[in-house]
């Protein structure tokens, strides 16, 4: 009897490898071992890797981070990324600006930077398929139009949110690291993923088939 082929989880095509979602990097050592991996090809899982340190760069200098977010940011980001990527730092410093953040323990100066909003919603759409693969390996979300919206923790937009957040199943991965809620309907048209990353920004990825 044969094995059925494993297909990869972005393209389709013939998984030749795992791929972690979220990826490895954005876990300090020691690494927890509920790891979530589903099958990829090899140039899919290639073709991400940079885009993965490229993320935990802009997650980790968040403000709001968690313990975890600040040991990957002094341990791995500021002495092995920032050095190793001068042309990420030259298209950040243009758009670099003084702010006035209001938190729980009053106004907070900070600086505030503009990222690539395509390439951010490319990466959390592949973040999203990865954990539907893995929580939902029976839905077909290939033709599913992806959209992604990122709420930082001092949004308004955060209560509103709160009746829909308990209607979601809930997964941690980390602890501080990741934690997530999710829920596709029960006539599988859609679905909807609330992830926080760092305790510090909550990215909504909706997802919903194209009409026919």
């Amino acid at each position: 009897m044969r094995s059925k082929i494993q297909k990869c989880y972005l393209c389709t095509s013939k998984a030749g490898t795992m791929d972690h979602v979220p990826p490895q990097c954005f876990f300090p050592s020691p690494k927890p071992n509920n790891l979530i991996t589903v099958p990829c090809c090899v140039r899919c899982n290639s073709d991400y890797s940079k885009e993965d340190d490229y993320i935990r760069f802009i997650l980790t200098s968040l403000l709001d981070r968690s313990k975890s977010g600040t040991q990957l940011w002094e341990e791995k980001v500021v002495p092995g990324f920032i050095p190793r990527n001068p042309k990420v730092v030259e298209e950040i410093v243009p758009t670099l600006k003084d702010v006035l953040i209001h938190t729980d323990s009053g106004p907070v100066e900070a600086a505030k930077f503009s990222v690539n909003q395509d390439r951010v919603s490319r990466y959390f759409t592949r973040i999203a398929k990865g954990l539907l693969t893995h929580h939902y390996p029976h839905y077909d979300y290939q033709q599913d139009q992806f959209r992604v919206v990122l709420i930082p923790p001092q949004s308004s937009h955060l209560n509103q949110l709160s009746e829909v957040r308990d209607l979601l199943f809930y997964s941690e991965i980390g602890g501080d690291v990741f934690k997530y809620r999710h829920r596709i309907t029960d006539t599988e048209l859609s679905g909807l993923w609330m992830l926080v990353f760092y305790e510090a920004i909550l990215i909504l990825v909706y997802h919903t088939k194209q009409p026919t």
